[in-house]
């Protein structure tokens, strides 16, 4: 299901700009879907579920945790590989945004999140797909942006979600273990 959902999605792409009642796909330079994500979770006022790869953008994280501030619930997934102790993660983690670290399965099979997507609201939820790393600080790169009010393709990546934060470690408790390690 899953990968038909991603198949279906990448039927958007094709275009530079498309607009219908359900979604919208854009492409830009990461300034633009940095911008884009910003109003997007400016505006949100139920709930945000965010999984991606890393997570430096100041302007982005202080963007969640007034989110949070404002009463939206918070979630976010970032991938292990691209965690570090000092991270300004903490700001989200101090903002009380339900953070968690996605940990590798073995040594052998290191877990890499390789999508980048954000479902906004509860009661008609919306998914935003990143193509790329828009959080990355590459100005000059181009990206692209699904927005999609589709359901089916909504609760698909839901699901994803929920299997990434079912295999991912609270962030106090990952910043806990390193700290014994010392």
């Amino acid at each position: 299901m899953f990968i038909r959902c991603v198949c279906l999605s990448l039927l958007f792409l094709s275009a530079s700009l498309v607009w219908s009642a359900n979604s919208a796909s854009f492409f830009g330079t990461s300034v633009e879907s940095r911008a884009f994500l910003l109003d997007k979770i400016d505006a949100e006022t139920e709930s945000i579920a965010l999984i991606v790869h890393r997570l430096t953008d100041r302007k982005v994280i202080h963007s969640l945790a007034a989110a949070k501030n404002r009463g939206v619930e918070v979630e976010v997934i970032i991938d292990h590989a691209k965690w570090q102790k000092r991270s300004p993660l903490d700001l989200l983690d101090e903002a009380g945004v339900t953070l968690r670290i996605l940990k590798p399965s073995s040594k052998r099979k290191p877990l890499v999140v390789d999508y980048r997507f954000c479902i906004f609201g509860k009661k008609q939820p919306r998914l935003l797909i990143l193509s790329a790393d828009p959080l990355a600080h590459t100005p000059n790169s181009r990206h692209n942006c699904i927005w999609l009010h589709d359901q089916a393709m909504t609760n698909a990546y839901l699901d994803e979600f929920n299997n990434a934060k079912a295999r991912a470690v609270p962030y106090a408790q990952m910043k806990e273990s390193l700290a014994r390690k010392k």
